[in-house]
Order: C-alpha cells, then sequence, then structure tokens
C-alpha cells in the first residue's frame, strides 16, 4: 500500500478524492508512487512541471532509518556564461538550463523503485492519450483565495524578521556548493544566532509527498520555474522548457552568480520531519517559488509548538516577507494587518497564495492522515490523501 498527496490528486486517480481515502489496487512503493505521480503532474500541469524542467526529492528509507536527498535541478550548459543576448538584453531562450527532471525520477525508480518502470509510466501515457477533465487552474492559471483563520500580529512580526534574515543570509552565503563554500557553521553557529536575537525578536510549481505501509516516505518538489517556464515549446514532444536560469544573480560577484555547470540556487523544500526515535512523523511539500520555505516554516511551527491538526497546520495565516516586500495572505484579519503596520511594516500586499504546501502527518499510534489547503475552487481536488494499495 502506498499513499500519494499532491497539489491536484484528482488528475492522477479517475477517481474524486475529497476527504474520504481512494483505493485502488496498484501496489509498490513509495517511490512507484512518486514516479507515478511525477509524470501524470507532468501532463496534467505542464506550466508548473514536466519533462522539461527540474526539481528535488527527500526519501526516508525504512529498512534502514537513512534519511537521502536528490538534486535534480537544470544546470547551466557548459558553454554558457551569460543570460544576455548580442544586444545585451535578456533572452528567454537563454534563461533554460539543462533538465533534469528524468534522469532524476529514474534515479529515485532504479535505486527505491519497485515496480517496472513502463508500467509506472502508464498513468501518465492514459492522460495524455485520453484526456482528462481541465480544471480552471489549467485554463486561465487562477489564483485561488485562502481562508482566514487566527494569529497574532507579534507572532508575525517575530516571522517577517526571521525570513527576512534568512533571505539576507540566503543571497550573501548560499550557492552551488561544487562553486563556492557556504558558510554552513557560522550560519548554524549558536553566537551567530544569539547576535541576530535582536534583530528577530517582536510563483509556479508542483510539490507532492508519498508513503508506503512499510514505512518509506518521500517528499518531491517539481518545476519549470516560470509559469510555462521560457514558453520554449518542444515541437512534436508536447512539453515546454524551464527558465530556470533566471534564478541566477544578476551580480557577477555574487555567489549565486552564472558559471557554466552551475545549478542556480533554489527555494524548493521539499522536507521529511523525525521524531525522537528517528521515524517520519510529518512530511511536506509546495510550490510558491520565493514563498515555500516560509510557508513550510509556518506551517511545521504551527503543527509542532501549536499542536494544530494537519488541516488547521496547513490553513492558518502565513506571511513571506523580505526587505523588499511582505506578503500575506488575501483574507488576512483587518486587525491585524493595521496592527502590523503600527509595528513599522510598510508595502505591504495581500496575495492570493502565499505557496500550497501539503501533507502526511502520522499519529503516535501509527495512523496516517493526508490534507492539503482548503481553498475555494480548489477544494473538491486538493482535500485529502489518496491512499493505494
Amino acid at each position: 500500500m502506498f499513499a500519494a498527496i499532491c497539489t491536484n490528486p484528482d488528475r492522477i486517480c479517475p477517481c474524486r478524492l475529497g476527504k474520504n481515502p481512494v483505493f485502488c489496487p496498484q501496489g509498490g512503493n513509495a517511490v512507484d508512487a512518486a514516479v507515478a505521480v511525477s509524470f501524470a503532474l507532468g501532463v496534467c500541469e505542464p506550466y508548473d512541471s514536466g519533462l522539461g524542467g527540474g526539481g528535488m526529492a527527500t526519501y526516508y528509507c525504512a529498512e534502514t532509518g537513512e534519511s537521502s536527498f536528490l538534486n535534480f535541478r537544470e544546470t547551466t550548459p557548459a558553454a554558457q556564461t551569460s543570460i544576455l543576448d548580442h544586444n545585451g538584453l535578456e533572452d528567454p531562450a537563454l534563461q533554460i538550463g539543462i533538465p533534469g527532471q528524468t534522469a532524476g525520477i529514474y534515479t529515485l525508480w532504479e535505486q527505491y523503485g519497485s515496480m517496472p518502470w513502463e508500467q509506472l509510466l502508464q498513468p501518465a501515457i492514459q492522460l495524455a492519450r485520453q484526456g482528462f477533465q481541465v480544471t480552471p487552474n489549467l485554463l486561465g492559471a487562477i489564483e485561488l483565495i485562502y481562508g482566514e483563520t487566527a494569529g497574532s500580529p507579534e507572532h508575525l512580526d517575530q516571522m517577517a524578521r526571521v525570513q527576512m534574515q534568512v533571505f539576507t543570509d540566503r543571497a550573501s552565503y548560499l550557492g552551488d556548493t561544487r562553486f563556492v563554500s557556504p558558510a554552513w557553521q557560522q550560519m548554524l553557529d549558536k553566537d551567530y544566532a544569539s547576535a541576530l536575537l535582536p534583530k528577530l525578536e517582536s510563483a509556479n510549481t508542483t510539490g507532492f509527498v508519498a508513503a508506503d505501509q512499510s514505512g518509506n516516505v518521500i517528499a518531491v518538489t517539481q518545476t519549470l520555474n516560470g509559469h510555462w517556464g521560457s514558453h520554449v515549446y518542444v515541437d512534436g514532444c508536447g512539453f515546454f522548457l524551464n527558465n530556470q536560469l533566471n534564478d541566477f544573480s544578476r551580480n557577477s560577484s555574487s555567489v549565486n552568480a552564472l558559471e557554466p555547470g552551475k545549478i542556480p540556487l533554489s527555494s524548493m523544500a521539499p522536507t521529511i520531519l523525525l521524531d525522537e526515535a528517528g521515524r517520519p512523523f510529518l512530511a511536506l511539500s509546495a510550490p510558491g517559488g520565493l514563498m515555500i520555505w516560509p510557508a513550510l516554516v509556518q506551517v511545521i511551527q504551527n503543527y509542532i509548538d501549536y499542536e494544530m491538526e494537519l488541516e488547521e497546520a496547513l490553513n492558518a495565516p502565513r506571511i513571506c516577507a523580505r526587505t523588499d516586500f511582505f506578503y500575506y495572505d488575501a483574507n488576512f484579519n483587518e486587525a491585524l494587518r493595521l496592527d502590523l503596520e503600527l509595528m513599522g511594516y510598510s508595502g505591504m500586499s495581500p496575495r492570493q497564495s502565499i505557496a500550497r504546501p501539503v501533507g502526511l502527518a502520522w499519529s503516535k499510534d501509527g495512523d496516517m492522515i493526508g490534507s492539503t489547503e482548503q481553498n475555494g475552487d480548489i477544494a473538491e481536488f486538493n482535500d485529502g490523501a489518496a491512499l493505494i494499495r
């Protein structure tokens, strides 16, 4: 048996999911589920991910108790040194990185999968050949409105300051580790954190998580980067190419500057949390570009620190704050927003989406539950786990 939950799970299973699990006789393990879901999403969400993109995956192996991470994001071509054309203008075609999607998913299957590769691709093939119900998201890339829940301005103020500092450190220290040496020790040093404490006090992607009866768990995030990537379509193949090289800094001295063979910095964060015994108790993934990790941090805090149920943790109001912007949920409590403005935050702007996290959680008894956002039009697609055995 395996369980899979993604941003739009009804597109993979012909059954309407709703809040109740749907059982289908398939077999396989968590990675087999991830392979099938990944390729099916490429068919049904061609604007978010597909063969022309890349991604990241975090995997927990129940048999060994070990966790592993795979980065299959796009890479700069070996001869490329700029995204500018001969006129000095940015060219979308020069923002295309070498896709890593198929190679990455195949590597996961090769190492951990159990079912035949050809069989796992059948759901995607069937969807491509026979079609599927087109959603409003695919028709118009409609942003959906999120529900309003409780929160405090003091908590959100602190969260905003933390996010701003992380974005600052991210821009200063992080890049492709084959080209730069990130200052991990400094960023993790408790004295460094203590020095920051006075400051802190007060897009388009898809993601899914899967688990099986043996206890294996995988979280995957995959993307074309921008909406429809580079807008460059591969004739005769049916997919769009990414614009991932757009994520490089335009500052040539930056640790995240473009270089041949280099992978740009990413905000993707497929996450699996382990308890004190080393067993998974929460698995998360999310689309949302720069808003991904701020959203996941808040979900984790809601679930652990505030002891919310998974659904509540995923639907509590969120923010994403950097030195040059402050986003908040569109249906944010107005009094809360005004309190934050009184604290000195300016330029605050509502977003209909602060990422769209999905998750699986395990109780102490080993029971598993899956949930996602509960928001308007997407609720009928986007609220439950598909349990497949």
